[in-house]
C-alpha cells in the first residue's frame, strides 16, 4: 500500500439519517453518489446513510494518477478514519463491489455486513470475438510506434474506436485506472476466502457486464454468502427488481421494511 495522496475534503459525500452501524453505498463505474440513491433513501430512517462519489466520478476530483483497486480501498479507509467511523455495513454495485471486496479482506474489523450487487473483481472469460478485438488493438498500437507521425495518429484514432463507451468517454487518468483494475494482477479471487463478513450477492440473470457465472463463482469462494439471482434482470437489478432487492437487503441488514 502507498501513502494516500488525495484531498479528502474534496471528496463528494452525502450523509443522511441516523443509526448504527452506518450504511456506506459505493457506486459502479461511470456512476456517482446518486446512482444508488433509489435504494439508499429507503434506509435513512433506521441508519445513517453515506453515499460517496469515488475519485474520478461525480464531483470528486480524479486521482493523481492511474489508481488501482487498493488505492481506492485506502481512500475509503482514510475517509472513514477522518470521520471517526469504526465500522460500516456496505452496499456496493459493480466497480464499487471491487473496492468493497478489497476493503472487506484488508480491514475485516471495519466491515459489518456486505451486499454486493453485480460486483466486479473477478476476471471474466474472454470470448473469441473479444480476443480478436484485443489482438487487433495491439497490432494498431505496434504500427503506431513505427509509422510516420500522420499515419501513427490515424492508427491510434482507429484503435480508440475499438474501446467500450466507458473507455471512450474516460479521461487519460481514468483510462489508466480502468486498464489497471482490469489487469490480471487485480483479479481478487484469492481475496474472497479472507472475507469474514456475512455477504449477500444480488445478480441479474441477463447481466452482460458481470455475467451470472461470476456471481456463482463468488458465492462458491466466499465463506459466508448467499446468492440471489433475478432471472429477467440485467446489470442494474436494483432498478429492474427494486422491491425484491430492497426486501433482500433489509432482511440481510436487519432493517425493518419501510413499505
Amino acid at each position: 500500500m502507498r501513502e494516500m495522496e488525495y484531498d479528502l475534503t474534496q471528496l463528494e459525500v452525502e450523509q443522511s439519517g441516523s443509526g448504527t452501524p452506518p450504511v456506506l453505498f459505493l457506486h459502479g463505474w461511470g456512476g456517482d453518489l446518486n446512482s444508488l440513491k433509489l435504494i439508499g433513501d429507503s434506509f435513512k430512517q433506521h441508519r445513517e446513510v453515506i453515499r460517496m462519489s469515488l475519485p474520478g466520478f461525480g464531483n470528486s476530483p480524479e486521482p493523481p494518477d492511474g489508481w488501482g483497486t487498493w488505492d481506492y480501498v485506502e481512500l475509503v479507509r482514510s475517509w472513514l478514519d477522518s470521520q471517526q467511523i469504526e465500522k460500516v455495513d456496505v452496499i456496493a454495485h459493480s466497480f464499487g463491489g471491487r473496492v468493497s471486496i478489497g476493503f472487506a479482506s484488508e480491514y475485516p474489523d471495519s466491515m459489518g455486513k456486505l451486499v454486493l450487487m453485480a460486483s466486479a473483481g473477478l476476471r471474466a472469460q474472454r470470448t473469441f470475438g473479444l480476443w480478436v478485438k484485443l489482438e487487433y488493438a495491439r497490432v494498431l498500437k505496434r504500427l503506431a510506434m513505427v509509422l510516420p507521425t500522420v499515419l501513427a495518429k490515424k492508427m491510434l484514432v482507429r484503435r480508440s474506436k475499438l474501446g467500450s463507451s466507458d473507455w471512450r468517454s474516460a479521461s487519460p487518468i481514468m483510462r489508466g485506472v480502468m486498464a489497471r483494475v482490469l489487469s490480471q494482477d487485480e483479479d481478487l479471487t484469492d481475496k474472497l476466502s479472507e472475507i469474514k463478513a456475512n455477504t449477500l450477492l444480488l445478480w441479474g440473470g441477463k447481466d452482460n457486464s458481470t455475467p451470472k457465472y461470476l456471481g456463482e463463482k463468488m458465492n462458491s469462494k466466499l465463506p459466508h454468502s448467499r446468492l440471489v439471482v433475478y432471472p429477467k434482470a440485467g446489470h442494474y437489478m436494483f432498478i429492474d427488481n427494486k422491491g425484491e432487492v430492497l426486501s433482500e437487503i433489509c432482511e440481510h441488514l436487519d432493517i425493518p421494511k419501510a413499505w
